[in-house]
């Protein structure tokens, strides 16, 4: 079966990051970052929160991680093959990785069976793990570990994966945290604790976790990170000797993810990712399930956002958003137009019960940054007869407000967990009602990356033409630094690569 073949020559990977300065580094220095909170815990198939995904992403080789700019580079896999119908996926581990924890050097070799292993752990029932979803394209994946699933190894070092139907965007999939391999022996070694501390805990990427304390009660909570030697060759070196993670800690660290509202100090350098969209949603009820009165407000809400001092976003998914490697928005930006033909404020003007126009509800989540455009928007819609009050909301109670129905119009922080449109698209889908598994199922199923892009925009493009939602901002997650570069940070795990990290 013709294949295209994929080797990205390792010496040359350091094009693909940002320079400290034209003088090449050298490997070696400890590093100090801060993470929010201490990882729930490091078991791959299972962690789903902010802070064990970036202990995971750096004790662990995935085939293929992503780069700052959301482009797959090699990481577990030195290269990879695909079959010209783009169902057939051969991936060439690098030979020489170890697994090792803070107790055990070299504990094993890190082979294809480490990858197969894992996948059968998330379709194992008594795992619990949430990441099926990820591999449920491969061919016969129900049977896995049964000899029919389409992920087998050819040899130690070669692993083969079939899928059922394309997808172009399977090699993101395989840069996830739940991708990351796991060794049979040493997981059940563990009896139940793997991933709980650092001696339960085996790694296999740049680093091994040698050192996790952690005690609400105490100031010193950090996970050490140390460099596994032996998985550190030419064209594929760690670069740091150890990062020390602090854990709600911020004082002498070099990197960390800035908390909402709080400002960087001084000779910090800060780089932004548009990784959120806000979203305007008009709940179909009461006034708001005549169409022709929902259509009225919108309009009006619309000409609002479009009067605005503030930039108008092109789309939904944010900007950090990549298909292909490609910011969706560099792929082209949605039309921000729907036909129309009658006054809005007649409309408003023409409808029987008065009393049901009166106090309307917005409710809006405080860490929205467009709060002044919701009350711009609420008197213009005042002005046309559709009278309406603004809530501002913590977190907790604009989501009991919202489950329970009790707002005519919301916005609303949109965001996914990873780096795809399905997630965000899924999200959007639920909250405006509009979309279905039919139109997720067919992105998730597309051969060619133009094809996606297009029905991307179109996708969103239909819900805004629908009048289901209005997008209002593109939203920044913060990385803040001193002194240090060529990290990477996934602003949708919210999560850092480290073994590139260098001093400036």
């Amino acid at each position: 079966m013709p294949v295209r073949r994929y080797l990205i020559p390792l010496l040359l990977c350091g094009l693909l990051f940002s320079s400290c300065g034209e003088e090449a580094a050298e490997p070696g220095g400890d590093y100090v970052m801060t993470i929010a909170r201490n990882p729930a815990n490091l078991d791959p198939q299972l962690a789903e929160d902010s802070a064990s995904f970036t202990v995971i992403r750096n004790i662990y080789s995935t085939l293929v991680t992503l780069d700052d700019n959301g482009a797959v580079i090699p990481c577990g896999a030195k290269s990879y093959e695909v079959s010209e119908d783009g169902l057939s996926y051969t991936f060439y581990i690098r030979e020489g990785l170890k697994w090792r924890n803070s107790e055990n050097r070299d504990a094993a070799d890190l082979t294809a069976d480490d990858y197969i292993f894992a996948v059968k752990r998330v379709f194992d029932e008594s795992t619990c793990s949430p990441y099926k979803y990820l591999f449920e394209n491969i061919e016969n994946i129900g049977s896995i570990g049964k000899g029919s699933a389409g992920i087998y190894a050819r040899d130690s070092h070669t692993l083969c994966i079939r899928l059922s139907v394309p997808d172009c965007e399977f090699l993101k999939k395989m840069a996830h945290p739940a991708a990351a391999p796991c060794n049979e022996e040493l997981f059940r070694s563990t009896e139940g604790r793997y991933g709980l501390s650092a001696e339960d805990t085996y790694a296999c990427g740049a680093f091994y976790v040698s050192d996790w304390n952690f005690d609400p009660y105490w100031t010193n909570n950090h996970i050490r990170l140390t460099k596994i030697k032996a998985n550190s060759d030419e064209g594929y070196v760690t670069y740091p000797d150890s990062v020390d993670i602090l854990i709600d800690n911020y004082e002498n660290s070099s990197l960390y993810t800035l908390p909402y509202g709080e400002t960087p100090p001084g000779g910090y350098e800060t780089a932004e990712y548009e990784s959120i969209s806000s979203v305007m949603v008009f709940n179909k009820r009461d006034a708001l399930k005549d169409e022709k009165i929902r259509g009225a407000v919108f309009t009006i809400a619309d000409t609002a956002i479009n009067n605005s001092e503030e930039p108008r976003p092109g789309g939904f998914l944010p900007s950090a958003l990549t298909v292909g490697g490609k910011s969706v928005r560099e792929r082209g930006d949605m039309s921000l137009s729907f036909e129309h033909t009658e006054d809005p404020a007649a409309v408003i003007g023409s409808y029987g019960d008065k009393s049901h126009m009166n106090f309307r509800k917005i409710i809006v989540r405080e860490d929205m940054s467009r709060i002044k455009l919701c009350y711009e928007i609420s008197e213009a819609l005042a002005d046309a007869g559709f009278f309406t009050t603004v809530d501002i909301l913590p977190p907790r109670e604009f989501e009991e407000r919202m489950e329970s129905g009790d707002y005519d119009i919301s916005v609303l922080p949109l965001s996914a967990r990873e780096n795809s449109a399905e997630e965000f698209f899924r999200g959007l889908f639920e909250i405006t009602g509009a979309g279905g598994t039919d139109r997720l199922l067919l992105l998730s199923g597309m051969r060619d990356i133009g094809d996606k892009a297009d029905y991307i925009l179109n996708t969103e493009s239909g819900i805004y033409r629908e009048k289901a939602a209005i997008p209002l901002s593109y939203e920044n997650r913060t990385v803040v630094c001193r002194d240090v570069c060529d990290y990477y940070y996934d602003p949708f795990g919210d999560s850092f690569y480290l073994k590139y990290l260098k001093a400036k």
